[in-house]
């Protein structure tokens, strides 16, 4: 029964991605969210969820003509006339975004959004409290929440869900002494978050929570402030993008 029903998930996942997808297309694009996770000191790499030290140079120099802002600079609905932004985001709290990440991003003055899952803090390849703390420091870096734990949401009750988003929030503010405006979803697809977890996020303190549905942000009724798509970049999307 268990996996008829996780099953009936992932379809539900696959059609409502393609429905945003196509509706997406009739609306004005003006920002695109790039979602990164751990960036390796190697030749290849073995998860779409990593990338290569040398290929996020790549990417960043591919993009650097591009307007790339901050969160705290989006703005939900735009007009045709502003030109398309790019925001970075890096998810988890690697130590890669430490060691490798930040002096690329440092020396080219580009901005770049952190989201922390509190409970892999002082882990082994992630990120110290130091190490948090230094970066905090730097207004080119936005801290965000990835919750308590890195979990998925659909399995939690309400009071369960409400507590990953503050205390997160809460406990993050007290480590950087900087408020926490933003939220990302683990996961982050309908597949890992219920209805139930979405809105429960909508009544949250957070400005903005974002999800991982891999489509531009635009006008479409479907791109709501407290479920912002997100586009996962691979080794193959970097590839495509260095061709073009």
């Amino acid at each position: 029964m268990e996996k008829i029903i996780l099953f009936i998930l992932r379809i539900q996942n696959f059609i409502l991605f393609k429905l945003i997808e196509i509706f997406s297309l009739l609306y004005h694009k003006y920002a695109i969210v790039y979602m990164f996770h751990e960036i390796k000191d190697c030749d290849t790499v073995n998860s779409e969820y990593e990338v290569t030290t040398k290929d996020f140079e790549i990417f960043i120099k591919k993009i650097s003509s591009k307007n790339i802002i901050n969160c705290s600079d989006l703005k939900i609905k735009s007009s045709k006339k502003d030109a398309e932004k790019v925001i970075l985001t890096f998810d988890d709290g690697f130590e890669s975004i430490y060691t490798a990440v930040y002096p690329i991003l440092k020396k080219m003055n580009i901005p770049f959004t952190l989201f922390v899952s509190l409970s892999f803090i002082n882990k082994k390849g992630y990120l110290s409290e130091d190490q948090l703390k230094i970066l905090s420091g730097d207004e080119l870096c936005t801290i965000g929440s990835h919750g308590v734990d890195h979990i998925y949401y659909r399995t939690l009750s309400k009071f369960d869900c409400n507590y990953q988003l503050y205390q997160s929030k809460r406990k993050i503010e007290e480590l950087i002494n900087k408020d926490v405006e933003f939220f990302a979803f683990p996961y982050g697809d309908f597949h890992s978050c219920s209805l139930s977890n979405i809105l429960v996020a909508k009544k949250s303190s957070y400005k903005y929570l974002f999800s991982t549905i891999p489509v531009k942000i635009s006008n479409s009724p479907f791109i709501k402030s407290f479920f912002i798509p997100r586009i996962n970049v691979t080794t193959e999307l970097i590839k495509k993008m260095s061709q073009d």
